[in-house]
């Protein structure tokens, strides 16, 4: 199987998502996972729709709470910050509504082959709330057994990270930066980070790119 590339919080910035794009383009990959937050934020949703809706025959993706937003199913002004209340008005009054349709096709999580996605969490996801990467939390341990397969990949944070659960035991993998080789009896749960909008001490973006038939997980960073 080719290489599945995994994106996600773009926050409609175009020329990080060209960037990310390209690097998958890069690596060969011939499917893109999608794990939300399309729009929100930045000043191009259209484009950014547009991008990704143009590679639809590669592309699989859910929606994130600010997806939800812009379409009117979440009461952003109770739960967001007043930059992103401002930020969200903006992309509501600029973004097609051939866009929104789109948008609102979206699920909170589906599965593609071996690897399931979502924006936020695979117990409750339409709730929306951030998921602890804490190898020790128990909200960590329930969304492991309420995975169907043998990766999960989320987003949200904005902060990549990687917990694999082997033997019953759940650790964090330091060092996500290099190829990591997984084993047949493991299950992984990867937040892939932020392309567009990254709170990361480093302000890089990020995007995963899995290799099914080596069985390998690598991280790529870079500037936007």
């Amino acid at each position: 199987m080719a290489n599945i590339g995994v994106i996600s919080d773009i926050h409609s910035n175009f020329e990080a998502l060209k960037t990310a794009l390209k690097i998958l383009d890069q690596e060969e990959v011939s499917k893109i996972l999608v794990c939300g937050d399309i729009v929100g934020y930045g000043r191009m949703p259209n484009q950014c729709c547009a991008l990704l809706r143009s590679l639809e025959d590669r592309v699989v993706a859910v929606a994130g709470n600010h997806d939800w937003a812009a379409i009117g199913r979440l009461d952003y002004f109770r739960s967001f910050s007043p930059g992103a209340i401002q930020a969200m008005n903006l992309t509501i009054a600029e973004i097609d509504e051939s866009h929104l349709q789109w948008l609102s096709k979206l699920p909170l999580y589906t599965q593609w082959s071996a690897i399931q996605i979502s924006h936020t969490a695979f117990c409750n996801p339409e709730r929306l709330s951030y998921l602890d990467m804490d190898p020790e939390s128990l909200v960590v341990a329930k969304n492991f057994k309420k995975m169907k397969c043998k990766i999960g990949c989320v987003g949200h944070s904005h902060v990549p990270a990687l917990l694999r659960k082997r033997y019953g035991k759940i650790v964090e993998v330091k060092s996500p930066s290099g190829p990591y080789l997984f084993h047949d009896d493991e299950q992984l749960l990867i937040n892939v980070g932020s392309v567009g909008c990254p709170r990361t001490q480093s302000g890089l973006g990020s995007l995963v790119v899995l290799d099914q038939d080596e069985q390998s997980i690598c991280f790529h960073t870079f500037r936007i």
